[in-house]
């Protein structure tokens, strides 16, 4: 466990390809709950875009998901009550023409 974490560090602090590759094999990305097929954000697209992430965000294994209208329906207050004290999140949309967009939110949403 000690070595798993050190490996994790390096990769985290540093500009390590090789690590991020270790990472990304030992510490696979888990969606919670596991995605359904209409989803925004499924878990190839998460493997593709955690590479893109800061390096602290990157090796979080579990992804939580906070705020989906499947789930919590479409509610601004809801999506605040769920992620407003939260951070990172990541938010990712999937519009009527099933095009997808998002961003990464570093600070608590307000």
């Amino acid at each position: 466990r000690a070595v798993l974490e050190e490996r994790i560090k390096q990769a985290i602090h540093g500009n390590d390809e090789a690590g991020r590759a270790w990472v990304e094999e030992e510490c696979p990305i888990q969606l919670l709950p596991p995605p359904a097929a209409d989803v925004a954000l499924d878990l190839a697209m998460a493997n593709a875009l955690r590479r893109h992430l800061p390096y602290r965000v990157f090796a979080c294994a579990t992804w939580e998901l906070l705020y989906g209208t499947a789930h919590h329906g479409i509610s601004l207050s809801t999506f605040f009550n769920r992620t407003g004290w939260r951070a990172p999140t990541l938010v990712v949309v999937k519009d009527t023409n099933y095009q997808v967009f998002g961003a990464f939110c570093s600070a608590p949403w307000e």
